[in-house]
């Protein structure tokens, strides 16, 4: 039977546009409706802008570029990008997030089938992305791929490590996030996920969605060539790369670091994300031994990764985390937790961490200071691991899993 094709909807420049391209090099790519880009009227006015004078938003914009995709097949609607900057008047706890995710959800629906003007054979979405514009296709008879890319017990699983309480505005947020996860899984004919982490968390959630599940990991947009060797390690440099500090586990970190800086001085965090004023907002100081540096361009972040002498994120929930595809392909020992979504693949240059305290932490902190051998040992299998995060691998298994769906 011939492969049918494929509308794309996303929000947002996730993967820097990746999954489109590579539909689009499997032949299979009818359409891209996104939001928001270089190429969008709103995008334009903001390249127009001299860069001195550009507000972080309006540059972050016009650097949204849409490679590997024609531009016939590109649609974009800046409606979407605008109601968000209006919603966020309206509160930033988490279930003031929510809501406003939804209600751009709906914009993005109405504004897709505006522009698209078609029915699709078969869509591929984000989770609780555009969920009228995918209700209304099931209905007209098309197939829904849904890329879940997070783990959905993560709301969840932050309540009970971090706040220990069930307030009443995280069980009304819940009961929503609950509700919209579920319009997600009852309209998927396939459900992608990027790690067996976040595979497991929507089985549990939803047992009747296991037949749908298939784990696909993403890859590293970065490029194989990127590939390095003989960087210039600084001994005793840890990088760490999130802005979701708490859901990224920084906290056991900064219980970490004073211990490890007792017997090695050297011992450093670099926190790339976030700046002095958010670190002293969330521990009510700046921690020793935690260097924040704020938001960095990609140059800016590759000479940390160069000057790393390993990367570490004990995670409490993700799908993949991008960044440590990222840091493989520098060769940096990985210090993650199951639950980053790292695949378990042997020899894979990974120390693995607990999310239930700093301890182990603490120790893989001291394993990659005490043991130098051990450290290159982990180096080595860790650039290994970056052939498995190509995106020519990516792509392969991207391929077999549509293949399902044909």
């Amino acid at each position: 039977m011939m492969n049918e094709d494929i509308q794309v909807l996303q929000i947002g420049a996730r993967h820097q546009y990746a999954i489109p391209r590579i539909i689009n090099e499997l032949g299979r790519l009818d359409v891209l409706f996104t939001d928001s880009c270089g190429a969008s009227k709103l995008g334009m006015v903001c390249s127009r802008i001299p860069r001195m004078f550009r507000p972080s938003k309006a540059a972050r914009l016009a650097e949204r570029s849409i490679r590997g995709v024609p531009p016939e097949k590109i649609k974009s609607c800046d409606a979407i990008s605008l109601s968000e900057l209006i919603w966020k008047r309206g509160g930033e706890n988490s279930f003031d997030v929510l809501k406003r995710n939804l209600i751009r959800s709906k914009i993005a629906s109405i504004a897709a089938r505006r522009r698209i003007g078609k029915i699709p054979s078969i869509i591929y979405t984000f989770s609780r992305e555009f969920q009228d514009y995918v209700e209304w296709s099931v209905s007209m008879g098309a197939r829904s791929i849904v890329d879940v890319f997070i783990n959905p017990q993560t709301a969840w699983i932050l309540e009970r490590d971090i706040s220990g309480t069930m307030r009443k505005v995280y069980r009304d947020y819940l009961d929503l996030e609950r509700i919209s996860y579920e319009r997600t899984v009852r309209n998927a004919t396939l459900i992608l996920c990027p790690s067996e982490f976040v595979a497991r968390g929507v089985a549990e959630m939803f047992p009747d969605s296991e037949g749908k599940l298939e784990i696909v990991p993403y890859g590293s947009t970065m490029g194989q060539a990127q590939v390095r060797s003989g960087n210039e390690t600084i001994e005793g440099r840890f990088l760490f790369v999130g802005r979701e500090a708490l859901r990224k586990g920084l906290d056991l970190i900064k219980e970490a670091i004073p211990k490890v800086k007792s017997t090695f001085p050297c011992a450093e965090v670099r926190i790339a994300g976030l700046n002095r004023g958010q670190l002293i907002d969330l521990f009510g100081c700046e921690p020793d031994g935690l260097t924040p540096l704020g938001n960095l361009d990609r140059n800016e972040l590759e000479n940390e990764y160069l000057q790393a002498d390993a990367f570490i994120l004990p995670s409490r929930s993700e799908g993949f985390a991008s960044v440590i595809a990222e840091a493989a392909c520098y060769g940096l020992p990985l210090l993650v937790s199951p639950q980053s979504g790292t695949p378990n693949i042997g020899g894979s240059g990974v120390i693995w961490l607990s999310t239930e305290s700093s301890i182990t932490v603490e120790e893989g902190m001291r394993t990659i200071l005490m043991d130098r051998r051990r450290r290159d040992e982990l180096a080595k299998s860790s650039r290994e691991l970056a052939h498995y995060f190509s995106e020519e691998a990516w792509k392969a298994r991207l391929e077999e899993a549509l293949s399902k769906i044909a």
